[in-house]
C-alpha cells in the first residue's frame, strides 16, 4: 500500500514558510538524532508527525516506521 500525505505536516509545512522560517543555506541530512530531537523526552507523536510528510496507512502511529518524508528540523524547512 501506497504511503499518505499528512494534510497535517503540509499545512504545517506551510505555515513555517509564510512565516520566513526556511534554511536555504544548509546542506540536508536528517539523522536519528534529528528524529529524536523532534520526538522529545517522553515521546511526542504529534509533533514528530507534524514533520513527516508522508504516513503509512496502517502503522501504528507511535512508531518512526509509521512516518516517511521528514521536511524540516529546528523548526526550520
Amino acid at each position: 500500500m501506497a504511503n499518505t500525505l499528512s494534510r497535517e505536516a503540509e499545512t504545517h509545512a506551510a505555515s513555517l514558510i509564510d512565516a520566513g522560517k526556511v534554511d536555504r543555506t544548509s546542506p540536508w541530512s536528517f539523522s536519528t538524532e534529528d528524529e529524536d530531537r523532534i520526538l522529545g523526552d517522553p515521546p511526542n507523536w504529534g509533533e514528530y508527525g507534524k514533520w513527516h510528510l508522508g504516513r503509512v496507512p496502517g502503522a501504528d502511529l507511535k512508531t518512526k516506521a509509521a512516518y516517511k518524508y521528514p521536511y524540516g528540523k529546528s523548526g526550520k524547512v
